[in-house]
């Protein structure tokens, strides 16, 4: 067997518009709700990508950006609220929570980034 090149970019391109085309015979269309703690720099280019990539293929995208000063229990709060939302199709929760230990409790079926049930992250 030898090996092959794959072309990232390319592979890309055809998921996203496979996904597009998907997305456009469905009767609703789906919605990514994204929380944001802080403003990391970072962290804020890499959900505007996400939310663009999103609508691009015809999802909906909510974005919640909360201050770096919030507690657990609102952090819990919101996703508990998204949780028992019938529009919401998806949550993502983005890392880092400057330093937060959390028990997140989000739903198995609406977890969009692999990661459940416990984030810990520490600022560094």
């Amino acid at each position: 067997m030898t090996a092959e090149i794959l072309d990232g970019k390319k592979t890309s391109q055809k998921l996203l518009e496979k996904l597009q085309q998907e997305v456009c015979t469905l009767a609703k269309k789906p919605v990514l709700a994204i929380m944001l703690v802080g403003e990391n720099p970072a962290s804020l280019i890499y959900v505007n990508a996400k939310l663009k990539k999103a609508e691009s293929i015809g999802f909906k995208a909510i974005l919640k950006q909360l201050t770096s000063n919030v507690t657990e229990k609102e952090i819990i709060a919101n996703i508990k609220e998204w949780n028992n939302d019938p529009n919401i199709n998806g949550i993502l929760v983005q890392l880092p929570f400057l330093g937060i230990f959390l028990h997140i409790g989000c739903s198995y079926h609406f977890v969009t980034d692999g990661l459940q049930h416990i984030y810990f992250c520490r600022n560094t």
